[in-house]
This record gives C-alpha cells, sequence and structure tokens, in this order.
C-alpha cells in the first residue's frame, strides 16, 4: 500500500542512457511512502556537455499529484540526431520546491549516446592556407580556411625561428582568423594551426611566418637588397651553418631599382628573386613577388623603411616555395 502522510517525491532513477536516434527520452517521477494532501515538484534541464537546441529541447515545468494519488509522472524530453561523430554526451535533469511532500532524490543524469561512425578515408583535415601579417609593434594576425567539418576544436601553435611549437590559443570550430598580441617588436614569429576532433588532432597546417613591426630606419644592412631607392629592405635568414668565409649574397639587378636576387652562399649561383612593384594608383598598395629555385629553409623578410611593417615569409626544407604575388604587401599611406 501506499502508506500514510504526504510521501516522498523522487526520481525513478539517477542515470539515463540514450542513443541520439531514440527521439525522445522518458524520465520518472515517483511519489511514495504517502499519498495524504495534494503535492507538486518542479521540474528542468540543465545543459552539460550536451547542449540545449543543439543536442537536447530543454524542458521546464511542475508535476502535481491529487490527494491520494500516487501515480508516477513522467517528463518527455527530445533527443536530437546530428550527423556528427562526437563523444558521448551529458545533460541533467533537476527536481526543486517540492510541495506538499518531501523531496527525494532529485538530480538524474542523462547520458545521449553518439550513432554516427566517420565516413570511409576522410581523415579529419588540417586548416589550409594559413597567412600570418603584421598589424603592429605587438601584434600578428593570422587567418585560414576552414578546416573539417567534424573538428570540434582549432589549436594555434607559436615557435621563434629555430625554437619548439607551443600552444598559445584553443578556438571554437569554424573560426577562421585570430590575432596573437603582446609580442615584441622587430620580431619573426612562425605560426601552425591544427584541427581537434572525436578522434584525434589532425595534421598541423603549412608552417607561416608573420613579423611585428620593426624601426622606421634607412635600409643599412649589408646583407640586404635597398629596393625602390631604398624604401625597402628585403634580407633573407638561410637556416643552415655555412662557413665563415662562404656566407650569403645578394645581387642588385642592373637597371632595376627595385629588383634583387639572393644565394644562399657566395659562391653559388642565384636562388632567390625579390621584386617590388608600385600599385599605389591601382589598389592602393605596394606589391611583392618572389620566386626561388632552392630547397634549403629559408625566411624572407621585406622591411618598408618608412613604417617599420615587415612581411615575411617561411619555406621549410625540403620544400621548393611556390611562386608568391601579394598584392596588398604594403599601404602606400
Amino acid at each position: 500500500s501506499g502508506g500514510t502522510g504526504p510521501g516522498t517525491l523522487a526520481l525513478l532513477s539517477t542515470s539515463y542512457s540514450a542513443d541520439e536516434g531514440v527521439g525522445a527520452l522518458t524520465v520518472t517521477v515517483a511519489r511514495t511512502g504517502g499519498s495524504d494532501g495534494d503535492a507538486t515538484v518542479k521540474y528542468e534541464t540543465a545543459s552539460g556537455t550536451a547542449k540545449t537546441k543543439q543536442d537536447f529541447t530543454a524542458r521546464t515545468g511542475t508535476l502535481s499529484w491529487a490527494a491520494g494519488n500516487q501515480d508516477p509522472k513522467t517528463i518527455e524530453i527530445a533527443i536530437k540526431n546530428d550527423k556528427l561523430k562526437e563523444k558521448d554526451e551529458t545533460f541533467t535533469v533537476k527536481l526543486s520546491k517540492a510541495t506538499g511532500a518531501g523531496l527525494g532524490a532529485n538530480s538524474a543524469k542523462v547520458t545521449i549516446n553518439d550513432n554516427d561512425t566517420p565516413g570511409c578515408g576522410s581523415p579529419l583535415a588540417a586548416p589550409a592556407q594559413l597567412q600570418a601579417r603584421g598589424q603592429s609593434d605587438s601584434e600578428i594576425r593570422l587567418a585560414w580556411a576552414d578546416a573539417s567539418t567534424a573538428a570540434s576544436e582549432l589549436r594555434i601553435e607559436r615557435r621563434e625561428p629555430g625554437g619548439t611549437f607551443q600552444e598559445i590559443a584553443s578556438l571554437a570550430a569554424g573560426v577562421q582568423s585570430f590575432t596573437d598580441s603582446g609580442l615584441p617588436g622587430g620580431a619573426t614569429f612562425q605560426y601552425r594551426v591544427s584541427a581537434v576532433g572525436t578522434d584525434g588532432v589532425s595534421a598541423a597546417s603549412a608552417i607561416a611566418a608573420g613579423a611585428t613591426d620593426g624601426v622606421a630606419a634607412p635600409c643599412d644592412d649589408a646583407n640586404a637588397l635597398c629596393l625602390d631607392g631604398g624604401r625597402f629592405e628585403a634580407s633573407v635568414e638561410w637556416h643552415r651553418l655555412a662557413a665563415a668565409d662562404d656566407g650569403p649574397k645578394r645581387m642588385m639587378l642592373p637597371e632595376a631599382s627595385r629588383s634583387g636576387l639572393f644565394s644562399s652562399s657566395r659562391s653559388s649561383d642565384p636562388q632567390l628573386l625579390v621584386n617590388m612593384v608600385d600599385g599605389c594608383k591601382v589598389n592602393g598598395h605596394h606589391w611583392l613577388y618572389f620566386a626561388a629555385v632552392t630547397d634549403v629553409e629559408h625566411t624572407v623578410k621585406v622591411r618598408d623603411t618608412l613604417t617599420g611593417r615587415t612581411w615575411a615569409r617561411f619555406n621549410p626544407a625540403g620544400s621548393v616555395p611556390a611562386p608568391v604575388r601579394d598584392v596588398e604587401a604594403f599601404s602606400c599611406q
């Protein structure tokens, strides 16, 4: 029998499990130990790793029992079925503010089990077309193309040339830019981005180099090219040791003040061409072109001597870089 007294209102179970494709989950609330008088209890759902609108439909309300009624009451919660492979996710059903009866077990954890499988031959893709541009003497802005739709997170890593990569930021999937701030002026950094999903971490993107603004000073580096009447200072850092008497070489092209060549050593043939073009009347920018015929690891840097703004591009060892045409390299302002 139900016994005497008002009884207790409680969840019949404190743990539920449902597949994504179940449609709806039924949670039961029982009145036990007595049914004297009317009784009510409020209920609500609370997000955990499972989110409302995305994984389930939020529910709030009040359950009521008349005097003498001890029948169990139920709460129907719609479970959404997405097409992404993901980890099992959870949310909570809670009871509160019981009237006319005591309150027993008042919280139940619900686990939504994923029912999707990854597509055959569809590994998690890394972000593509990563670019890094200096924005000031303390900021570098990164931009990239979308990663795999299965990604749930993006990781940004940074290193100084010759150093090791360290994670500096974690972003939500779908974000396509990030500004690295608080950096020292006149410094070069290398970046890469990877995608994170249920099955692990993607390969890293190609490495991109960016530089904060340096000093606004005349071109005076003995190993640099002073292009366009000294407006731009172009230099190349070859990432390999060379003999003291066999250092890098730079060569201005005869009758071409905006172009020059670089070699990784004084005894080598020219390996890299840098060319500046005045596009101020076209789009308000100085354009930068370069092409290389070497797979030696190197970083190309071009500094605007009037503003200190520095353009940088990194090439890893064993890879011949594709020709570059950047028509927004430097503002004419």
